[in-house]
Parts: C-alpha cells; sequence; structure tokens
C-alpha cells in the first residue's frame, strides 16, 4: 500500500491499495463542506473498544469497494 501525507503538517490524505479501482481521499483533508454523506463505515472491527457508531450506516471490516 502507498500512502500520501501533507507536506506541512504530516496528515494521512489518501493511500493507494495495488489492484483496486478506487483511490481513498482522508475527507478531513478538506476545509470546508463537501457535500459528501457516507455510504458505510469500513474497517470497524479495529475501533476503539470504547467508541460506538450509531447512526444506522451499514458497518463493515474491511474496505467498501463501490
Amino acid at each position: 500500500m502507498r500512502r500520501g501525507f501533507c507536506r506541512t503538517c504530516g496528515s494521512g490524505l489518501v493511500w493507494d491499495v495495488p489492484g483496486h479501482s478506487c483511490l481513498p481521499i482522508a475527507l478531513r483533508a478538506f476545509d470546508g463542506p463537501t457535500g459528501t454523506q457516507l455510504k458505510t463505515h469500513g474497517f470497524v472491527g479495529s475501533k476503539g473498544g470504547d467508541c460506538s457508531i450509531a447512526d444506522g450506516l451499514p458497518q463493515t471490516d474491511h474496505q467498501d469497494q463501490a
């Protein structure tokens, strides 16, 4: 996997997984509203034990590749 980071602050911005047809971009990288809506929560199997997701969206242990 390749990752892209901000040259100024070091924040993770993108990650590229060979063989996948999409390039995930961290929405926190944008300063203003994007109008983007979540479709699913990925990698929930590795979230902290004290973290809960209660918005009703589907949850998976992998990244959605839609």
